[in-house]
């Protein structure tokens, strides 16, 4: 019986591989499938047309028993996929960039600006002041009581 086990070592260790390659593919083509659905529109045409051929590519090689053409495979997909995130960035980057241009002259009370008595929902990413606080937030200092359910009492704290 260990004999048996010794001559199909290797070829139950390229199995695994195969198989661990497989796993790997299948995520890679639902994220980059998923991907596509949510943000190809927002990318050119023919990018979007590498990546689709990138991911047939993979899905065929996937049928097949070779790890090396899946690992292929998927470094092609990779590749093309890199695209679709480098062109999201890019666009991110510029609907920031528009924000802040919009953002800096809009002046208390008006459709940039937070709304009166807030903060704006949250001080992250806001510059101007320490802390990335805008100066002039209104800033309010409250007690607040805590009801014991038990009892129905309140108390201050």
């Amino acid at each position: 019986m260990r004999k048996d086990a010794e001559a199909h070592a290797e070829e139950d260790r390229k199995n695994r591989e195969v198989i661990e390659e497989r796993n790997k593919a299948d995520s890679l083509i639902y994220s980059t499938e998923k991907n596509l659905k949510d943000h190809g529109p927002k990318i050119p045409e023919s990018d979007r047309k590498r990546i689709e051929e990138a991911v047939e590519a993979l899905k065929k090689a996937k049928d097949k028993d070779d790890a090396e053409e899946i690992r292929r495979r998927s470094e092609d997909l990779m590749n093309a996929a890199q695209k679709l995130g480098q062109i999201l960035y890019e666009q991110a980057a510029q609907q920031r960039a528009q924000q802040s241009g919009a953002a800096g002259g809009a002046g208390p009370g008006s459709a940039g600006g937070p709304p009166p008595g807030g903060d704006g929902g949250g001080r992250q990413g806001r510059a101007g002041g320490p802390g990335g606080q805008k100066s002039g937030d209104n800033v309010v200092d409250a007690d607040f009581e805590v009801l014991d359910e038990d009892k129905g009492e309140g108390g201050k704290k």
